[in-house]
């Protein structure tokens, strides 16, 4: 095995990352340095969702008077709430916000193929610098878009929706948590990729305000979409002059060396294969990232390792039930109870700022009190006392802790959202998201579960192979919840808000069949080697 697979991740060269900035980095923790690209990108990325619900409301409002009665529909300025809270215009509205969370979707499952692909080759730095540059021209699409002709204008909104779709904040946050994944410790990644997720949350919650009220007090669409723009020039500055790599050059040759070796052995061992597990090898050869995921066979403990078959079982199910849920609520509050785009900036700004705070400060602080709780009354394995956690391998105890924190938050949040659908004031409503916000902590905790499941050469593309699984949820979700939703919400509007929390506690449940012995240690052949040095 070559010396780079046992080299510690955290040791980089230094004078090959400063080399050409315009001042030195060394005094400075990576991790610290990838925050404000966080903030930035998450910030830029949701300035113009609250004002585009609101948006779309108006457009579907108008779109379905022109058709059937437009001698209501004005010829100067907005849509009365009256006219849009009719029950057929809510379920135009609802379809509407359906195909455009379909759009979305399917843009992040291309995109994280291909991001995670090319941050393994390349490198972490440039594949950020080219996902905002992206979302930097999609901005500009749509602001010049206002100055074109009837056909270009067209052209030009059809370019930006191509963009959005491929840079969008799901993408940037992908590649900020492997940049994190990459220079952290693996007992203290739950919390720095907690903390970090946390910064970018307020970017949200910051975002929502903003936005909402701009386009509220303004009647203008393009006041947001040039902050967002100015947002996003300044963080592709910041990445191009600050921001050193994280996935060194070192680490990129081992990772391409055991790819070369692993496919020079499937290579060697094709004539010997049955037709279908020719076909088989081909399949998972074409897959990208997602092969990653197939189970492999655990010399410690004898058997196969499904561990990440089963994350990516919860996160499917998970996604399906939760990845509609917010825009379902949005919907809910909107038709049932006359919201405008600034109280719905509200609502999210405060689903977001929770969920903020929980990921920044009390998810750090949970782990913290339990992790001794959990090693005082928990037992260690002998695999365990034989190797301790090390800077590439969590231990036990902290895998343990991380999967009961994934599997309680998923429940907060679907008996949260319940809550705020069955509240008849502002005040209840607000709180019931509120508490659905303390569930975002699952996010960067699962993906710390994700990371302890693979050597630390594979992790940026297996939790690129997980937000595909994540996406294609995300996907699914709409014609699932969405079509429920549509049937339901003239009836029994709140019926989407229980079966979502019927399916993400079911899959929290399944969370509690990872083994801690199935999570990521070396083999007899590493841990000799590694001695050796």
């Amino acid at each position: 095995m070559a010396s780079d697979e046992t080299r510690p991740l955290l040791q980089s060269n230094d004078s090959q990352i400063n080399r050409g900035r315009w001042f030195s980095l060394k005094s400075f923790p990576k991790v610290s340095l990838v925050i404000p690209v966080a903030l930035g990108c998450r910030l830029a990325a949701q300035l113009p969702q609250s004002t585009a619900v609101y948006l779309i409301q108006q457009l579907a409002c108008r779109q379905y008077y022109l058709n059937n009665d437009p001698s209501k529909v004005p010829r100067e300025g907005r849509m009365s709430d009256e006219l849009c809270s009719a029950p057929d215009v809510r379920e135009l509205y609802t379809f509407v916000l359906t195909c455009t969370t379909l759009l979305a979707a399917f843009g992040s499952l291309a995109g994280f193929h291909v991001i995670g692909v090319l941050s393994a080759r390349y490198g972490r730095w440039p594949v950020m610098l080219g996902t905002v540059t992206l979302a930097l021209a999609s901005n500009l699409f749509l602001i010049t878009s206002q100055f074109m002709n009837d056909i270009l204008e067209i052209v030009w909104l059809i370019l930006w929706l191509l963009l959005d779709s491929v840079s969008n904040a799901m993408l940037m946050l992908f590649l900020v948590n492997a940049y994190v994944v990459d220079v952290v410790d693996a007992e203290i990644r739950t919390a720095a990729l907690s903390t970090l997720n946390g910064w970018a949350k307020l970017g949200d919650g910051i975002s929502f305000i903003i936005g909402g009220n701009i386009t509220t007090y303004t009647n203008e669409i393009l006041p947001v979409y040039i902050l967002a723009a100015s947002i996003q020039a300044l963080t592709l500055v910041y990445i191009a002059f600050v921001l050193p790599e994280s996935f060194s050059r070192e680490k990129r040759d081992a990772l391409r060396g055991e790819k070369e070796a692993e496919a020079a052995r499937i290579a060697a061992s094709r004539s010997h294969m049955s037709v279908h597990r020719r076909i088989l090898h081909s399949f998972l050869s074409s897959l990208g990232p997602l092969k990653n995921l197939k189970p492999t066979y655990n010399e410690r403990t004898g058997r196969r390792n499904w561990r990440l078959i089963i994350l990516t079982i919860h996160i499917f199910l998970a996604m399906v039930g939760a990845g509609y849920v917010v825009t379902a609520m949005i919907i809910y509050l909107t038709s049932m109870y006359g919201y405008k785009a600034a109280d719905t900036g509200y609502v999210l700004a405060i689903y977001s700022l929770s969920g903020s705070f929980t990921m920044a400060f009390i998810v750090p602080a949970v782990i913290k009190f339990l992790r001794p709780r959990y090693k005082r009354n928990g037992s260690q394995s002998e695999s365990e006392r034989d190797e301790p956690a090390t800077e590439d391998i969590v231990s036990e105890i902290t895998d343990r802790l991380d999967v009961h924190v994934t599997a309680v938050s998923w429940i907060i949040e679907g008996a949260a959202l319940l809550l705020a659908a069955h509240m008849a004031t502002r005040v209840g409503q607000y709180t019931g998201i509120l508490l659905a916000g303390l569930s975002e902590g699952r996010n960067p905790v699962f993906r710390s579960l994700v990371a302890a499941s693979v050597e630390p050469l594979k992790q940026g593309e297996t939790l690129a192979a997980i937000e595909m699984v994540f996406s294609f949820g995300l996907f699914v979700s709409p014609l699932i919840m969405g079509t429920i939703y549509t049937s339901t919400i003239g009836t029994a509007p709140t019926i989407i808000f229980w079966v979502n929390a019927g399916i993400v506690i079911s899959s929290s449940l399944i969370l509690l069949l990872v083994r801690e012995s199935d999570r990521y240690q070396r083999s007899e052949e590493e841990g000799n080697h590694t001695a050796s040095l």
